[in-house]
């Protein structure tokens, strides 16, 4: 996927694939306009629960991978190394 250039980049952009204004992707997500104003200007990262991480990949049509991509991309970069630190493989192939 990494090739995709419908890939989103930035948390905007994971929006903007919804097609939702912040309005309705606050509400959707039951958040704050304003934390989700921080999220799109990279002052925060989102803490959701996992029923919301779920509403925000299924409105967004973004595997998990193309979120941490978007939101916390060096932390990305990070992943692989630490799960092989703890003895997991990882297949970069499929993000």
């Amino acid at each position: 996927m990494s090739g995709n250039t419908n890939q989103p980049q930035k948390p905007v952009d994971v929006r903007k694939r919804a097609g939702m204004t912040q309005s309705k992707l606050s509400s959707l997500l039951d958040v704050r306009q304003a934390t989700l104003s921080d999220w799109e200007n990279e002052r925060t990262v989102p803490r959701l629960k996992p029923s919301q991480w779920l509403l925000l990949m299924s409105a967004s049509n973004c595997t998990p991978e193309q979120l941490v991509k978007a939101y916390e991309p060096a932390e990305m970069e990070l992943i692989p190394l630490k799960l092989k630190i703890a003895g997991i493989d990882y297949d970069s192939a499929a993000t």
